[in-house]
């Protein structure tokens, strides 16, 4: 039966092996702003949130509040919105 050859007998150093690497700079990690941000969002809300949003979206209707893209606030997400902007 054929031996087969080892490991470390068929490594061999190279110059770039042995060479440190360079560094350019400091790595700076992206602000949270860049990059992926999610548009939407789906909230579960207790009665008590529920009420209030509801409450505030009548005075935003009853007041004629717009988004800042002109629309009339309209349901709940134009609220939220409405408030963001705010």
């Amino acid at each position: 039966m054929a031996k087969l050859p080892s490991v470390e007998a068929s490594v061999t150093t190279t110059a770039a092996a042995t060479v440190p690497p360079v560094f350019v700079g400091e790595f700076t990690p992206p602000k949270p702003t860049e990059g992926y941000v999610s548009r939407r969002v789906d909230v579960k809300m207790t009665r008590t949130q529920a009420a209030v949003l509801r409450d505030k979206l009548r005075t935003l209707q009853d007041s004629g509040a717009k988004t800042a893209d002109g629309r009339f606030v309209d349901n709940k997400a134009d609220a939220v919105r409405w408030i963001l902007e705010n």
